[in-house]
Parts: C-alpha cells; sequence; structure tokens
C-alpha cells in the first residue's frame, strides 16, 4: 500500500533516524578510495578533471585538484568570484564527493575601491529584489563588505550574490543581519524545515534528520552528494533560524539503494502541491511580495498573476519545477512595471549592467528596445556566455521580454526545455555550461554518455538505456522522479550528443 506524502512525512523522522543507525553511514577518510564505495580517488580526480575542461565558465589550467578519501581540494587562480563558485559547483557534483575544500584564489583585474564600491551600489539599485533594502557597501582592496538589515537569510544570501557579479571583486564579506519580524517556536521552525526538505525535488530527505533548539538548527544523517548538502542548509534557514550546522550530515551515495531512495509520489494530492509552492514561493525574495496564483493539474502546474519584473516571472517557474510532483510548468505570469520606463533608460541600464558582469564585458553586444522588450545582438564564445548575458538583462526594470539573438559559434541541440534561468547552485541549477557539437563517433559519445550518468548524483544509471544514432541519443527505461529525467537529458548533452530524445518513464 502506498502512503499520501503526508504520512510518509510523519514517518519520515523516526525511519531516518532507524535507517542511519541500520546502514552505518558514518565516513572514515581513506588514501585510497572514498570509503565504502571503491571509487579510488584517482578515478574521483580524473572525472572532475574531465568536467573541468568541459565547463565553458572555468579554466581548467589554472584549477589544481587533489583528492584525498573522497575530499577534494581545489587550489590555483580564476579570475572572478563566479569562475571560483562554478568551480566548487561542478566539483560537489561528482558521484563519491564528500565534501570541497576552496583554496582557489581570485585574480580580477585591478579596479579602484571607489569603482568597485560605486559598481556594488549600482547593481544592488538596478536589481528588482534588493532595490529597496537598505544596504551600505564598503571596499578594502578590492574585498566588500555588506552591511546593514534584511528580513530573512534568503535576503541576505542574494544581496551577497548581487555583490559577487560585480567584475573586479575579489572577496566578499556579508555581515548583513537578518531581523525577523516575529519570533517563533522551534517546533515551528523544525516543522517548516522538514516540510521545505520533503516537498525539494532536487534531493532525498529520507534519511536527514533536523533537530532546533533556541533557533539553531542541526542537520544529521546522510545525504547522496555534497551538492545536496548544499541545498539541504538553504532549505533550512526558515524564519527564525540564527544558525544551520550541517557537519554531521554526511555524504553516502551508496546509501541511496531501493529501500532508501525517495518512494515514487503517484497519489501525490495536487492541492498539496499548489500548497507546497506557494510556501517554497515565500522562501524566494525575487517571487514573495507578488502572490502568484498556482493551478495543479496532475503534476501540470500553471502560473497566473501579475509580476513587477521578469526575472521574478521565470525564478517562480523555476521554484515550482523544483518542488516533487511536478512536471511540467505553464507560465502564464504577466510583466508590469511598476512604472513605465523610456527605451534610452532601459538600454542604458542594461549596458551598464552587462559592463559590470566579469564574464559579459569583454563582448561587443549591441541592444536594443522597444516598449519593453529587449533586443540582445553579437557575438559570445559560449551558450554558457549567451544565457548569463539575458539573465543579466531580465533583471532591469522595465524589461517585459528579452529576444537573445547573440551568435555563438559552435553548434547547440534543440533541447531547451531544460529552462536554465540563473547560475544559483541552491535554487537554480540548470546549467548550460558544456560544449556539445559532435566531435566523435557514436560508440564514443554511448560510452562518454554512460559515464556522466555513472558519476551524476542524481540519476540512478541502472533505469536507463542509451542507444546513440549519428549523434543523437535515445533513453529510455523507467526513473523515480521527473528531477531524476530531467537530469539525464542533461547527462546526455554533456556525454557528447547533439540531441537527446527522452523516452524515460516516470515511475507512477
Amino acid at each position: 500500500m502506498r502512503l499520501s506524502k503526508s504520512s510518509t512525512l510523519r514517518t519520515l523522522i523516526g525511519c531516518a533516524a532507524m535507517a542511519c543507525l541500520v546502514s552505518g553511514t558514518t565516513l572514515h577518510a581513506s588514501n585510497a578510495s572514498t570509503p565504502r564505495t571503491g571509487i579510488k580517488d584517482e578515478r574521483i580526480e580524473t572525472t572532475l578533471e574531465g568536467e573541468f575542461w568541459g565547463a565553458k565558465s572555468v579554466d581548467a589550467n589554472a584549477i589544481d585538484i587533489t583528492v584525498t578519501g573522497g575530499v577534494v581540494t581545489l587550489s590555483g587562480t580564476v579570475n572572478n568570484l563566479m569562475a571560483k563558485e562554478s568551480a566548487v559547483r561542478i566539483a560537489k557534483m561528482i558521484k563519491g564527493v564528500r565534501s570541497v575544500i576552496d583554496r582557489l584564489e581570485v585574480n580580477a583585474p585591478q579596479r579602484t575601491d571607489w569603482e568597485l564600491q560605486r559598481d556594488v551600489i549600482a547593481a544592488l539599485a538596478q536589481d528588482p529584489a534588493t532595490d529597496t533594502w537598505e544596504i551600505t557597501v564598503t571596499v578594502d582592496d578590492g574585498n566588500v563588505t555588506l552591511g546593514g538589515t534584511v528580513s530573512s537569510y534568503a535576503e541576505r544570501d542574494l544581496a551577497g550574490k548581487v555583490a559577487r557579479s560585480t567584475r573586479g571583486v575579489t572577496g566578499l564579506t556579508n555581515q548583513l543581519e537578518v531581523n525577523y519580524d516575529a519570533e517563533r517556536t522551534d517546533y515551528e521552525i523544525k516543522s517548516d524545515i522538514v516540510q521545505r526538505l520533503n516537498w525539494d525535488a532536487r534531493l532525498d530527505d529520507e534519511l536527514v534528520i533536523v533537530e532546533v533548539e533556541d533557533g539553531k538548527v542541526t542537520l544529521s544523517g546522510s545525504v547522496g552528494s555534497d551538492y545536496e548538502r548544499t541545498i539541504a542548509r538553504s532549505d533550512a534557514w526558515v524564519t527564525g533560524v540564527r544558525s544551520v550546522e550541517s557537519d554531521e550530515l554526511e555524504v553516502a551515495w551508496w546509501s541511496r539503494d531501493e529501500m532508501q531512495r525517495r518512494q515514487p509520489w503517484a497519489n501525490l494530492d495536487d492541492e498539496e502541491i499548489a500548497d507546497a509552492i506557494k510556501a517554497a514561493f515565500l522562501f524566494d525574495p525575487r517571487v514573495s511580495h507578488f502572490d502568484p496564483n498556482v493551478a495543479v493539474e496532475t503534476g501540470v502546474v500553471t502560473l497566473t498573476g501579475i509580476v513587477d519584473n521578469l526575472k521574478a516571472k521565470r525564478a517562480a517557474a523555476q521554484t515550482a519545477k523544483n518542488t516533487v510532483g511536478v512536471w511540467r510548468v505553464k507560465n502564464y505570469l504577466k510583466v508590469r512595471p511598476v512604472e513605465p520606463r523610456s527605451g534610452e533608460a532601459i538600454k542604458q541600464d542594461v549596458g551598464e549592467t552587462l559592463a559590470r558582469d566579469p564574464l559579459i564585458d569583454r563582448y561587443d553586444i549591441s541592444i536594443k528596445t522597444s516598449n519593453g522588450q529587449v533586443y540582445l545582438y553579437g557575438d559570445v564564445d559560449s551558450y554558457y556566455d549567451k544565457e548569463q548575458a539575458e539573465d543579466l538583462a531580465i533583471k532591469i526594470n522595465g524589461v517585459t521580454d528579452v529576444h537573445n539573438y547573440l551568435d555563438v559559434s559552435y553548434e547547440y541541440p534543440s533541447a531547451r526545455y531544460l529552462d536554465h534561468y540563473d547560475w544559483d547552485p541552491t535554487l537554480y541549477d540548470y546549467d548550460y555550461d558544456y560544449e556539445t557539437t559532435r566531435t566523435k563517433p557514436d560508440k564514443d559519445i554511448k560510452q562518454d554518455i554512460i559515464d556522466q550518468l555513472w558519476w551524476s548524483p542524481w540519476v540512478d544509471e541502472n533505469q536507463v538505456s542509451v542507444t546513440v544514432n549519428d549523434g543523437t541519443a535515445t533513453l529510455t527505461g523507467t526513473v523515480d522522479s521527473w528531477t531524476e529525467r530531467r537530469k539525464a537529458s542533461e547527462n546526455a548533452l554533456e556525454g557528447g550528443a547533439v540531441k537527446v530524445h527522452n523516452k524515460l518513464n516516470v515511475d507512477g
């Protein structure tokens, strides 16, 4: 008999505690391989080297990798903070990686502290979510310090991301204080965290134990990857939380067998899914002020209502897609700026935003505007850069849509249903960071796809069959969730497929 999600939730914590005792998830470092996995450190290192060479957001030549007992240490230099974060994120997604030690140094172009202070203030003022927050900015030798008060940890985190994405910033100290409107009991906090973990489609929460004392959260148990641990930490920052400790939350991908993986939620109630999406909106500072209407029918989400910026519209769709039970999102949110802005004002703000970005500033991008519509023209080196330029433009007040006509030198498959909207590793996890033009025979593509599926923390490779014909990969089989299905498509692209026919069924 399949339990409803609410019934399962009531037994989740007790089952997780027992499962941890039975499976013995405590880890011990080994110089030869990650514990109990049989994955030697040398294999993890080689795989990560390959990921860096395939990625467009990092310079593999400048990064050194060492792996000891599944702990990855990254050293070397990068030319901006975004590349540093991207390298860490890629490492966290490798199966068998228990944690990542970041020793990368940022060697950014020299800019005066006054220039950096001016640009960070401008970036915060032009971002539609942070423009009204009272934040002080000081800069010392390239290191930015943010001060002031915000109303949630999500706002604090978002302000830091805006500041870090400014060209020339070499470090960030986020001293923003969170001032909650009301005190909350530990029981209320714990209940919110358990619900967020339970409804987050990007992680398996069945072995995660949540404890709260005086607003201080401790996460223990196990998750399937270091990346999932990052997501769990982010989910734990609900209203009222003062700190989150996750050192006891071990990475144990081998524990995710059929008895312990999240069971398919075939009997999910549409109303439950809608309520979970609305609750998730409350923790997203880009969406929380707008109260979008959410309708769900057999896992298909329809969003309606009004927001005042395009970034909020796309963030709402991504948040909905990250919810368990959702397999499709119809985004009918209307973008209506609070005040109309002239085309010249929008064009100027878009140009300034592109010039501040450490990835995009080197390109000669032509910008045209018409009735809130922005058109981007020019040449960029990768689809990563193309999507980054669009993501910058949609944040500008007054923009209602972006038409991205930037050209990339190599062909990219038409699998844009993956819906990349942001580079945030905890909220928006889709990443067009791989060059996928066909440069190898079908048998090599097939083997590389199989390797990508095996190394992925998201996909059970035993559930997926792969065939490749003239560079086109066809995936068949049955997987446990829509998230796993989407991730399998990404793995196929990363393996070198120029196009993907995803025929995977989702159990239930």
